[in-house]
Protein backbone atom coordinates (compact mmCIF):
# COMPACT_ATOMS: atom_id res chain seq x y z
CA UNK A 1 0.00 0.00 0.00
CA UNK A 2 2.52 2.24 0.85
CA UNK A 3 4.19 1.68 -2.78
CA UNK A 4 1.22 3.23 -4.01
CA UNK A 5 0.95 6.12 -1.93
CA UNK A 6 4.47 6.71 -2.89
CA UNK A 7 4.12 6.58 -6.47
CA UNK A 8 0.75 8.69 -5.98
CA UNK A 9 2.90 11.36 -4.32
CA UNK A 10 5.62 11.37 -6.74
CA UNK A 11 3.37 11.68 -9.80
CA UNK A 12 1.69 14.99 -7.89
CA UNK A 13 4.78 16.41 -7.36
CA UNK A 14 5.68 16.26 -11.35
CA UNK A 15 1.84 17.72 -11.95
CA UNK A 16 3.03 20.58 -9.50
CA UNK A 17 5.94 20.69 -11.43
CA UNK A 18 4.90 20.96 -14.85
CA UNK A 19 2.27 23.25 -13.53
CA UNK A 20 4.87 25.96 -12.60
CA UNK A 21 7.12 25.51 -16.09
CA UNK A 22 3.77 26.26 -17.69
CA UNK A 23 2.76 29.17 -15.79
CA UNK A 24 6.61 30.17 -16.42
CA UNK A 25 6.27 29.80 -19.62
CA UNK A 26 2.77 31.92 -20.46
CA UNK A 27 4.93 34.69 -18.33
CA UNK A 28 2.94 34.10 -15.34
CA UNK A 29 4.55 33.87 -11.75
CA UNK A 30 3.89 31.18 -10.47
CA UNK A 31 4.13 30.26 -6.71
CA UNK A 32 6.75 28.14 -6.19
CA UNK A 33 5.66 25.06 -5.24
CA UNK A 34 8.98 22.79 -3.30
CA UNK A 35 9.80 20.23 -5.39
CA UNK A 36 12.13 17.42 -3.71
CA UNK A 37 15.68 17.29 -5.53
CA UNK A 38 14.77 13.54 -7.16
CA UNK A 39 11.18 14.50 -8.74
CA UNK A 40 12.74 13.90 -12.41
CA UNK A 41 14.31 10.26 -10.84
CA UNK A 42 10.87 9.31 -9.26
CA UNK A 43 9.46 6.00 -11.21
CA UNK A 44 6.98 6.30 -13.52
CA UNK A 45 3.14 5.80 -12.16
CA UNK A 46 2.35 2.39 -13.43
CA UNK A 47 -1.27 2.13 -14.22
CA UNK A 48 -3.44 -0.95 -12.98
CA UNK A 49 -5.59 -2.40 -14.74
CA UNK A 50 -8.19 -5.88 -14.63
CA UNK A 51 -8.43 -8.08 -17.51
CA UNK A 52 -11.98 -7.12 -19.35
CA UNK A 53 -13.52 -10.20 -19.83
CA UNK A 54 -16.87 -8.75 -20.22
CA UNK A 55 -15.81 -7.67 -24.04
CA UNK A 56 -15.51 -11.51 -24.50
CA UNK A 57 -19.14 -12.05 -22.91
CA UNK A 58 -20.40 -9.52 -24.80
CA UNK A 59 -19.69 -10.68 -28.31
CA UNK A 60 -20.42 -14.07 -27.33
CA UNK A 61 -23.90 -12.87 -26.27
CA UNK A 62 -24.05 -10.48 -29.72
CA UNK A 63 -22.83 -13.72 -31.76
CA UNK A 64 -25.68 -15.99 -30.08
CA UNK A 65 -28.32 -13.42 -30.73
CA UNK A 66 -27.18 -13.21 -34.90
CA UNK A 67 -27.48 -16.83 -34.56
CA UNK A 68 -31.03 -16.89 -33.48
CA UNK A 69 -31.75 -13.88 -35.83
CA UNK A 70 -30.39 -15.68 -38.29
CA UNK A 71 -32.11 -19.08 -37.53
CA UNK A 72 -35.60 -16.83 -36.93
CA UNK A 73 -35.59 -15.44 -40.30
CA UNK A 74 -34.83 -18.62 -42.30
CA UNK A 75 -37.35 -20.21 -40.45
CA UNK A 76 -39.78 -17.41 -41.42
CA UNK A 77 -38.83 -17.34 -44.56
CA UNK A 78 -40.05 -21.49 -44.96
CA UNK A 79 -43.71 -20.07 -44.36
CA UNK A 80 -43.67 -19.18 -47.75
CA UNK A 81 -41.50 -21.84 -49.67
CA UNK A 82 -44.97 -23.61 -50.81
CA UNK A 83 -45.91 -20.75 -53.08
CA UNK A 84 -48.54 -22.60 -54.43
CA UNK A 85 -50.30 -21.82 -51.53
CA UNK A 86 -48.97 -18.97 -49.63
CA UNK A 87 -49.02 -16.37 -52.68
CA UNK A 88 -52.77 -17.26 -53.24
CA UNK A 89 -53.74 -16.77 -49.43
CA UNK A 90 -51.87 -13.63 -48.71
CA UNK A 91 -53.63 -12.07 -52.73
CA UNK A 92 -56.78 -13.14 -50.89
CA UNK A 93 -56.13 -11.10 -47.73
CA UNK A 94 -55.00 -8.07 -50.05
CA UNK A 95 -58.29 -7.93 -51.67
CA UNK A 96 -60.38 -8.16 -48.85
CA UNK A 97 -61.52 -4.27 -47.85
CA UNK A 98 -61.97 -5.35 -44.18
CA UNK A 99 -58.80 -6.72 -43.24
CA UNK A 100 -57.23 -3.43 -45.06
CA UNK A 101 -59.20 -0.93 -43.12
CA UNK A 102 -57.98 -2.81 -39.81
CA UNK A 103 -54.32 -3.25 -40.83
CA UNK A 104 -53.27 -0.81 -43.94
CA UNK A 105 -52.61 -1.41 -47.26
CA UNK A 106 -49.13 -3.27 -47.86
CA UNK A 107 -50.16 -6.97 -45.71
CA UNK A 108 -47.57 -8.99 -46.17
CA UNK A 109 -46.38 -11.69 -43.99
CA UNK A 110 -44.76 -10.59 -40.52
CA UNK A 111 -41.44 -11.13 -39.22
CA UNK A 112 -42.60 -11.05 -35.42
CA UNK A 113 -44.52 -13.87 -34.26
CA UNK A 114 -45.17 -17.39 -34.05
CA UNK A 115 -46.07 -19.37 -36.75
CA UNK A 116 -47.68 -22.69 -36.67
CA UNK A 117 -48.32 -25.53 -39.36
CA UNK A 118 -50.23 -28.44 -39.76
CA UNK A 119 -49.95 -31.19 -41.97
CA UNK A 120 -52.06 -34.50 -42.77
CA UNK A 121 -52.17 -36.87 -45.80
CA UNK A 122 -53.47 -40.08 -46.14
CA UNK A 123 -55.88 -42.18 -48.56
CA UNK A 124 -55.36 -45.11 -50.93
CA UNK A 125 -53.00 -45.13 -53.43
CA UNK A 126 -54.06 -47.89 -55.52
CA UNK A 127 -57.40 -46.71 -55.69
CA UNK A 128 -57.67 -42.75 -56.13
CA UNK A 129 -54.08 -41.88 -54.65
CA UNK A 130 -53.17 -39.67 -51.28
CA UNK A 131 -54.93 -36.82 -50.26
CA UNK A 132 -53.48 -33.83 -48.23
CA UNK A 133 -54.14 -31.28 -46.28
CA UNK A 134 -52.41 -28.46 -44.39
CA UNK A 135 -53.34 -25.74 -42.12
CA UNK A 136 -51.41 -22.46 -41.28
CA UNK A 137 -51.32 -19.87 -38.37
CA UNK A 138 -49.00 -17.07 -39.66
CA UNK A 139 -48.62 -13.35 -38.31
CA UNK A 140 -48.99 -10.66 -40.80
CA UNK A 141 -48.79 -6.88 -40.64
CA UNK A 142 -49.32 -3.61 -42.35
CA UNK A 143 -48.89 -0.10 -42.10
CA UNK A 144 -52.07 0.39 -39.30
CA UNK A 145 -51.38 -2.73 -37.27
CA UNK A 146 -50.77 -6.74 -36.93
CA UNK A 147 -52.72 -9.48 -37.13
CA UNK A 148 -53.11 -13.60 -37.61
CA UNK A 149 -53.95 -15.25 -40.55
CA UNK A 150 -55.23 -18.64 -40.23
CA UNK A 151 -55.58 -20.70 -43.43
CA UNK A 152 -55.75 -23.88 -45.04
CA UNK A 153 -54.87 -25.95 -48.41
CA UNK A 154 -55.68 -29.22 -50.10
CA UNK A 155 -54.51 -31.74 -52.10
CA UNK A 156 -56.89 -33.65 -53.94
CA UNK A 157 -55.39 -37.30 -55.22
CA UNK A 158 -53.06 -36.08 -58.59
CA UNK A 159 -53.87 -32.66 -57.95
CA UNK A 160 -51.92 -29.60 -57.14
CA UNK A 161 -52.19 -28.11 -53.34
CA UNK A 162 -55.05 -25.27 -53.27
CA UNK A 163 -55.61 -22.54 -51.25
CA UNK A 164 -58.74 -22.92 -49.58
CA UNK A 165 -59.77 -19.70 -47.36
CA UNK A 166 -59.57 -18.83 -43.93
CA UNK A 167 -59.36 -15.63 -41.30
CA UNK A 168 -58.14 -13.35 -40.01
CA UNK A 169 -57.96 -12.29 -36.25
CA UNK A 170 -57.84 -8.48 -35.90
CA UNK A 171 -56.56 -6.78 -32.44
CA UNK A 172 -60.00 -5.07 -32.59
CA UNK A 173 -61.44 -8.57 -31.67
CA UNK A 174 -62.99 -9.03 -34.76
CA UNK A 175 -62.40 -12.26 -37.03
CA UNK A 176 -62.87 -11.89 -40.80
CA UNK A 177 -63.63 -14.48 -43.48
CA UNK A 178 -60.94 -15.00 -45.96
CA UNK A 179 -63.10 -17.36 -48.81
CA UNK A 180 -60.53 -19.23 -51.46
CA UNK A 181 -61.75 -16.48 -53.95
CA UNK A 182 -60.50 -13.34 -52.03
CA UNK A 183 -64.28 -12.59 -51.15
CA UNK A 184 -64.44 -11.76 -47.34
CA UNK A 185 -66.76 -11.41 -44.51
Amino acid sequence: MSKYKDDLEAAQERIRALENQVAELKGEHAQAVAAPPNVAEAPPVKKVTKANKTGCALSGVTVVVLIFLLVSCSTRACIACDSEVTDPALAAVNKCDAVRAELGDDIGWSMMGCSNYRSRSGGDPLNGGCHSSASYSVPISGSKGRGTYSFSSSSPPGKPNKFNGGWVWVPSGKNISINADGTCK
